[in-house]
């Protein structure tokens, strides 16, 4: 009998199940097979957030923590998984920078706000007529290679299992549940905005929403930062660039739109000056909350049913120490944050 039982092998997932693994047993139900949102994702971490950049929640905690923690994953794979990159955020128009000059509050983000850059029309390559401000601190997680990397990990000691729940094979008794040929103690649902359709969960206030996003190919472009203005360009490296993303709550299926590719490329045309060719269109959902706080902590009627999900679009940046709380809490008795704990919806 195995003590924790996984459902998810995502980020939220894979992280949990790597901190839960170094002193408990744990099996992962990994129901998407590797076809993950988390691949989806862009992987930046932003220490600001919103039109007046103030800092993002428990910043100064969970930012150090997640990026030690993926260099550590790094060291031990010799794999590159975090790229270092400032923030360019361009001001779209004359009113947009003297609101933001007016509005935001300096004196909370001394050592993020690195410059404040000049206008410039004539740039070569991008339209900055109005300026804009760089910031610090920030990184880029490479989704994707990390995944594949700890689940490479996982392979090697028999923690993942590809194949899909049926919620009506799970069979709870008060010391232990069963699915099919696994015996556990606990099972722990970090099931993404699939949440939603799981009926001990899906009475919770989840807010899914939808991103899709544009992989470009524009050559002679020399910027290695991260521009933003109404829409991000990421740079991927031989002259590819990841541009996103849309925001849909109403639209939820997996699948790439013409209205929000025509969407991005209106604002992609409104930052670059040079031309540019689309070679790809992803979709994803992002597992949020309505009042923007992950889930975690155990089921209110059944007591070996824990629930760890809904980060929405800041998982890579909150994950990694909700995931040592979280394991703190199941293996310590540590209490949970009060902001965390599902039972401030149940």
């Amino acid at each position: 009998m195995i003590d924790y039982l996984i459902v998810g092998g995502g980020l939220a997932g894979s992280i949990l199940a790597d901190f839960l693994s170094k002193k408990a047993s744990v099996q992962i139900i990994d129901q998407h097979q590797g076809k993950y949102s988390s691949k989806v994702a862009a992987g930046i971490f932003n220490p600001v957030t919103g039109r007046r950049m103030a800092k993002s929640w428990m910043v100064d905690t969970i930012g150090p923590f997640a990026l030690n923690y993926y260099r550590s994953i790094e060291e031990q794979a010799n794999v590159q998984l975090v790229d270092l990159k400032n923030i360019k955020r361009l001001f779209h128009n004359a009113q947009q920078r003297d609101e933001w000059l007016q509005r935001v509050e300096f004196q909370n983000l001394e050592g993020i706000i690195k410059a404040e850059i000049a206008p410039n029309a004539d740039h070569a390559h991008f339209r900055m007529e109005h300026g804009g401000v760089e910031t610090e601190f920030s990184w880029r997680l490479n989704t994707t290679t990390f995944l594949e990397t700890l689940h490479a990990q996982f392979n090697g000691k028999d923690i993942i299992r590809p194949w899909t729940l049926d919620i009506e094979d799970l069979g709870i008794k008060d010391e232990s549940l069963k699915i099919k040929d696994i015996e556990a103690k606990n099972i722990i649902f970090a099931e993404g905005y699939q949440m939603v359709n799981n009926p001990y969960w899906r009475h919770l206030p989840m807010a899914p929403n939808k991103g899709e996003l544009l992989i470009i190919e524009a050559e002679g472009i020399q910027e290695t930062e991260l521009m933003q203005k109404r829409i991000f360009l990421l740079p991927l490296g031989k002259n590819r660039f990841k541009v996103g993303a849309t925001y849909d709550r109403e639209d939820l299926e997996l699948k790439n739109t013409l209205e929000k590719k025509e969407w991005l490329l209106e604002r992609l045309d409104a930052l670059l000056k040079v031309p540019y060719k689309v070679v790809d269109q992803e979709a994803g959902i992002r597992p949020a909350t309505r009042d923007r706080r992950p889930f975690i902590g155990q089921h209110p009627a059944h007591c070996n049913l824990f629930i760890f999900n809904g980060f929405g679009s800041k998982g890579v940046s909150q994950i990694p120490w909700c995931a040592q709380h979280f394991t703190q809490h199941l293996l310590e008795g540590k209490g949970l944050l009060q902001e965390l704990d599902v039972r401030r919806v149940c």
